[in-house]
């Protein structure tokens, strides 16, 4: 999975910091907001079946990408499922939400998830 987003810039929350021990970029939560049908992402997999790398998401210079595996997603208690979006014709057939088993969980619920997909999330760095 592949995910975007945009930090340090107001008014947006800051969703992203940088370990003050090891100098590591790393997702806040905050990065990870659930919208009425769910968690947007991108599959990988898919971008690069297009012929696309994941930094094809990007839409500014203020964003960075960044990379979990969907057994992060489901060991959450989560899932994820193909949710093209046809307004975007480069990257929209990759497009995926992260849901769970209520329509919209419990803020608590959430906080899960959303901590479990920051923790395993990377940096993508192209090469």
């Amino acid at each position: 999975m592949v995910k975007s987003c945009t930090g340090g810039s107001p008014p947006s929350p800051r969703l992203w910091g940088v370990d003050l021990i090891s100098g590591e970029p790393y997702l806040q939560r905050a990065a990870f907001q659930w919208d009425e049908d769910g968690i947007s992402v991108y599959r990988r997999a898919l971008l690069v079946a297009l012929g696309l790398l994941p930094t094809s998401v990007l839409r500014n210079s203020n964003q960075k990408v960044y990379y979990f595996e969907v057994a992060a997603a489901r060991a959450s208690g989560a899932g994820v499922r193909d949710s093209p979006d046809d307004d975007d014709p480069l990257v929209g057939r990759a497009h995926a939400l992260i849901q769970c088993e209520a329509d919209k969980p419990s803020k608590s619920r959430r906080r899960e998830i959303q901590n479990a997909l920051a923790a395993a999330a990377r940096p993508y760095a192209e090469g």
